[in-house]
């Protein structure tokens, strides 16, 4: 089983600016979400915690690390989606932009300027999975543009259905690799939920 969760919160996420491949470490409700998470999956019998190389990402896996013994294992493939001259911009600055409709138009394709495409990441996204034992059980924490890959490439989605997940911080995703089934768990209403978020 993978269970398959997001960094907790940084004060970028609060400020609703684009983080990107820009190293913010966790806020303090970040810091409570890592711990709400961590409660959730250290009974689940991990044999492997792997995390990318941001600290948001690390801080994250590191609470359950603490928890079960485990040290996590970095791996860079699993970085968030470049937005390049975006990062560090509010949200809703991008959102107003020309390139954001330009994007949509071919929103796997299109690369941002001195960034990259969601079909660039999902190169790499591939290549990290071949160093993952998919039928252990196993922990990932990643980035919410970056787990719509990983979910997409686990459950053998369409493109179309991978860009339209959701991952709020907080959330952990379960993933049958063998049965291609999904639910998720949210740490903040302790409830679980068949499928996947979208929208």
């Amino acid at each position: 089983m993978i269970f398959l969760a997001r960094h907790g919160e940084t004060d970028w996420n609060k400020k609703g600016l684009i983080q990107g491949r820009v190293d913010r470490g966790l806020s303090e409700t970040g810091k409570e979400q890592a711990k709400r998470i961590s409660d959730f999956l250290q009974d689940k019998g991990i044999s492997a915690i792997y995390c990318s190389a941001l600290r948001r990402s690390i801080q994250t896996a590191e609470e359950l690390s603490k928890r079960i013994g485990i040290k996590p294992t970095s791996i860079s493939e699993i970085n968030e989606l470049s937005f390049g001259i975006f990062e560090g911009k509010p949200k809703s600055e991008f959102r107003a932009s020309k390139i954001f409709d330009e994007r949509a138009k071919d929103k796997f394709n299109y690369v941002i300027p001195e960034g990259e495409s969601y079909a660039q990441a999902n190169a790499r996204i591939k290549k990290s999975l071949k160093k993952i034992n998919l039928k252990a059980n196993i922990a990932i924490f990643g980035h919410e543009s970056i787990n719509k890959l990983i979910i997409g490439n686990v459950l053998n989605l369409e493109i179309w259905q991978m860009l339209d997940v959701k991952h709020p911080n907080g959330v952990v995703y379960i993933l049958n690799s063998l049965k291609k089934e999904s639910e998720y768990y949210d740490t903040a209403t302790k409830t679980f939920h068949k499928g996947l978020l979208t929208g």
